[in-house]
């Protein structure tokens, strides 16, 4: 994994995989990692990303999204909805204990 990076394991649902077609099951047994444009959206704030399937962990993988902007607004913020162009959010997770989570990263990362 690249740095700056933010994985969601066991996602299931294809849903980025398929942006504008059908939700469908992509297998485990899939060989090629697929690459997809979406957007993290932030109560408001909005960050691209390009977030990469990897299907034989059936894994997401968002690159190069933890700036400092980003975390400012992971850490104050109510929810994060995941955005396909032309399709809308396609889940969405509430953001509960994440100032904490955030300084914590902060920590780590100037050590």
């Amino acid at each position: 994994m690249r740095a700056g990076g933010l994985r969601f394991y066991g996602h299931k649902d294809s849903a980025l995989y398929t942006a504008g077609g059908p939700l469908r099951y992509v297998p485990k047994s899939a060989q090629a990692e697929v690459v997809q444009q979406v957007i993290f959206r932030i109560d408001g704030a909005t960050f691209p990303v390009e977030f990469t399937y990897i299907p034989w962990e059936q894994t997401w993988v968002a690159h190069n999204v933890l700036s400092s902007r980003f975390l400012e607004a992971f850490a104050s913020g109510t929810s994060l909805a995941i955005v396909v162009q032309g399709r809308g959010a396609v889940t969405e997770f509430r953001l509960n204990g994440t100032r904490k989570a955030r300084e914590t990263m902060s920590t780590v990362c100037r050590n």
